[in-house]
């Protein structure tokens, strides 16, 4: 390729068209980083989402009173998570006998969502 003076009016034009691609990069990879924060910080919410669950469920059994059940929707994370909230919380369901079930795929539809769904049950011992 052979390169133009900056002077002539082609060297001029490639220069513009250089600089306007740059523009345009630099603009591609900030919308990019833009992106993965939004990304992580969603990835964040739904831990966050995945924690609120299990802690409610928790609550709920502390405040159960004797041979009370509890039954709760929670979503499936819980199940195959390897974090320690989760591990733990397989653990501690197993500990207190309780037990869980799929629930059909779109059984919340009509509410907006579209997420999988556990029904948790737990029964308190005397």
């Amino acid at each position: 390729m052979e390169l133009r003076p900056l002077n002539t009016p082609e060297g001029i034009c490639a220069e513009l068209l250089y600089l306007a691609w740059q523009e345009r990069a630099a603009a591609r990879v900030e919308r990019t980083n833009k992106q993965r924060t939004a990304e992580a910080e969603h990835a964040a919410q739904a831990m966050e989402c995945l924690a609120a669950d299990i802690d409610h469920v928790r609550k709920a059994f502390s405040v159960l009173k004797p041979h009370g059940i509890l039954v709760s929707v929670m979503a499936p994370g819980f199940e195959f998570r390897q974090d320690r909230k989760s591990t733990e919380f397989r653990a501690w369901l197993d500990e207190v006998g309780g037990t869980w079930e799929d629930l059909p795929d779109g059984a919340f539809k009509t509410s907006g969502t579209g997420i999988s769904t556990r029904l948790v049950t737990i029964e308190r011992a005397a």
